[in-house]
């Protein structure tokens, strides 16, 4: 429904998602709905070598599709762990 929609958008200008990589692709479709697309604001963590919700319908490949979702989208930062583990944690 377009009107409630337009209220969601009024009231909400930032959203934020933590643990993406457990939600299915139905909930990242409802969250393209909730985001205001003129003017997306929305942040979400996770890790998608940590999911765990597949027998629920997660799609950590959810992370991938970011960028054809939302124009504006960088993919950056990981802060749980220090260069050195990233480095190895690539290797294997």
């Amino acid at each position: 429904h377009e009107g409630a929609r337009r209220a969601f958008h009024s009231a909400h200008s930032h959203l934020i998602v933590d643990e993406y990589q457990d939600n299915s692709e139905m909930q990242a479709k409802l969250l393209e709905l909730m985001v205001n697309q003129a003017d997306p604001q929305v942040t979400v963590v996770g890790d998608d070598d940590q999911c765990i919700y597949c027998f629920r319908g997660a799609e950590p490949g959810n992370f991938s599709r970011l960028p054809q979702r939302y124009e504006h989208c960088t993919l950056v930062d990981n802060y749980r762990s220090t260069a050195n583990i990233l480095r190895v944690a690539h290797v294997l």
